[in-house]
């Protein structure tokens, strides 16, 4: 503290800003209603009214007392020129850093400047005059600083011996992992034991997995970084005895396993170079580099007496497909769509709303392909119409997409009508819901809506009213009959219209499948001998052909039936027509003298039918 005053009177007094000038003036402004406020060549002597604003002047007192202010730079190695800021420095007789005197300067009775000596520690700055000393209230910062090092390179053990200053109470020696500069600071790369010798020399040795890089030493939270390399030689070639994983994508860590890694060099799979990082003599961690294709082949780790390689190759798998974007944003069939991304190499398909579409691999990063007819759209939530456009290769898939917009939306591609649809017929004319029926008619292309009567129009808030369409070609669709469909027309939308169909379609209320009857009852059998068959019908009533996927007899005596008939898995009495039926006759044979129970089963396909059931 330089000094310190009140300042006011007996009333309410209130400093509203204060500015100090380069010679040490403070200028103090406020209001005050103090009737005595202390007055000096006032341009106002007496409070005038209620509250009166001020404005004080006050000097500084003349310094009569050694005093350091402030220091600058706060921290910094042996060598550093350090102002030093305070009064009474004119016949100043020592400078010193924590206790260890300094070279100094006395520039003015104000200011000195100081060099931090060799064997300086953390602590604060003293100056001495005749009248005593002073020490500052904050530490300098002593900073280490590496100057040479001996030997420049050596193997697993090799003594190495450090020079430089401010080596006392050092905490870390660390041989880096890279040759850049001041890159100890951000990195730690492998830690080493070490004997302080002196505050300017360190004693330490090549750990193990160290690789050539500069030397990093920290003390008082700094750290210093060698002005070059130290490079570390391998004692023999490295030998790989294990990795893992034995195959991934690109950025997959793997770890190697094996001895003389200090000193590696490079590491590479099959050939392309890895980033990798050295654990120990036997232990190194290297990452899958980019790669445009699958690549099969060894990994190899090099120092600098030789190269070691894998007995077993490492199978490098591409990344799945990415999309970045697209163009045009729109198009009829035919239309030659570009889509851009990465991945793209080994393509399998591109399909749109579920159509294949003919493609060709242009590079990795993109892909033409044509816009196939019968290709169908879907609306979203907000009402957008697009084509739901999927890229596929061995090892992912990808939605074609533009890139998100602020809000995380983004644009799909949408397949163009050229003219209202039309529909001239459908098939079955009559089925329950939950069956799939077909529509035949023209400009299919490009449809994103189909309601049965019973439904709303489009609008893709409106989850009750939409059928799924599959498309099939510009002239033919598919659909499922939806569970709010009522008997009457059927209308398609695409993108240049819609159309009522002129016949009506009837909605049933019979299941898709029924089994008649529900169970069956056998009386008791004679161990060796077959009883007669039971008869259960199996009728279609979805007005579509199903494939049996199979017909079983299950349960835990199921071996003491076997069944005959007509319902066979996979044959042409398995794909009956509306209406049509097919049989099925279990036996019960009296294999042993155990309670006949079992269960007939009935499977049909797709895999996401579910099997009923009924016992026996």
């Amino acid at each position: 503290m330089v000094f310190s005053t009140y300042l006011g009177g007996s009333g309410d007094d209130v400093a509203n800003g204060i500015a100090v000038d380069s010679s040490g003036n403070a200028y103090v402004v406020g209001s005050t209603t103090s009737t005595d406020f202390p007055t000096v060549n006032a341009f106002q002597a007496v409070n005038a009214g209620k509250t009166d604003t001020f404005v004080a002047k006050m000097s500084t007192p003349a310094d009569t007392a050694l005093r350091i202010s402030s220091f600058t730079p706060t921290s910094g190695p042996v060598g550093t020129s350090v102002t030093i800021n305070g009064a009474q420095y004119t016949g100043a007789t020592e400078v010193a850093f924590n206790g260890t005197p300094a070279t100094f300067t006395v520039v003015s009775d104000t200011k000195i400047t100081a060099t931090v000596p060799s064997g300086a520690t953390v602590g604060p700055i003293s100056v001495t005059n005749s009248s005593g000393t002073v020490t500052s209230s904050q530490a300098f910062m002593e900073v280490p600083l590496i100057a040479s090092f001996s030997p420049t390179s050596g193997i697993l053990g090799t003594a190495v011996t450090i020079t430089g200053t401010s080596f006392t109470g050092a905490t870390a020696v660390v041989f880096s992992d890279t040759p850049y500069a001041n890159y100890c600071q951000y990195v730690q790369g492998t830690p080493s034991a070490f004997t302080v010798l002196s505050d300017t020399q360190i004693s330490t040795s090549v750990p193990s997995g160290a690789t050539s890089g500069r030397l990093c030493v920290t003390n008082n939270g700094f750290t210093a970084t060698s002005s070059s390399s130290f490079t570390v030689n391998g004692a023999a070639p490295p030998t790989i005895s294990s990795f893992s994983p034995t195959s991934g994508t690109a950025g997959t860590p793997v770890t190697i396993t094996g001895s003389h890694f200090t000193g590696t060099t490079a590491v590479a799979f099959n050939g392309t170079a890895a980033g990798f990082s050295v654990s120990s003599d036997t232990q190194l961690t290297a990452t899958v580099p980019t790669v445009l294709t699958a690549t099969t082949g060894p990994i190899t780790v090099t120092n600098s007496v030789g190269t070691g390689s894998t007995s077993t190759n490492f199978s490098a798998t591409p990344p799945a497909p990415r999309v970045t974007g697209f163009s045009p944003a729109n198009g009829p069939a035919g239309t030659q769509l570009t889509i851009t991304g990465s991945g793209f190499t080994g393509t399998t398909s591109v399909t749109f709303g579920g159509i294949p579409a003919s493609f060709t691999v242009v590079s990795d990063s993109q892909i033409a392909a044509t816009v196939p007819g019968g290709a169908i759209n879907s609306i979203n939530y907000y009402d957008q119409i697009n084509c739901i456009i999927i890229v596929t290769t061995p090892w992912g898939r990808a939605y074609v997409a533009g890139p998100e917009d602020q809000y995380g939306n983004r644009t799909f591609f949408e397949v163009l009508s050229t003219a209202p649809p039309t529909i001239s017929s459908f098939s079955p004319t009559t089925a329950a819901v939950g069956s799939r029926i077909t529509l035949n008619g023209a400009n299919f292309t490009g449809a994103y809506w189909v309601s049965f009567t019973g439904g709303g129009t489009p609008s893709g808030q409106d989850g009750t009213s939409f059928a799924a369409p599959t498309g099939i070609s510009d002239t033919q669709l598919t659909i499922t009959v939806p569970s709010y469909a009522q008997s009457g027309p059927i209308t398609v939308y695409n993108t240049a219209g819609s159309v009522i169909s002129s016949a009506s379609f009837t909605v049933t209320t019979s299941p898709p499948m029924t089994l008649s009857p529900l169970f069956a009852t056998f009386g008791n059998q004679v161990v060796g001998t077959t009883s007669g068959a039971q008869t259960f019908t199996l009728t279609n009533n979805t007005g579509s052909a199903i494939n049996m996927g199979g017909i079983m007899i299950g349960g835990s005596n199921s071996s003491d039936y076997s069944r005959a008939g007509t319902c066979q898995a996979n044959s042409p009495v398995g794909r009956p027509q509306l209406h049509d039926r097919c049989n099925v006759h279990p036996h019960c044979d009296g294999h042993t003298n155990r309670d006949p129970s079992g269960e007939l089963q009935r499977l049909q396909r797709p895999a996401t039918c579910q099997p009923q059931r009924n016992r026996g």
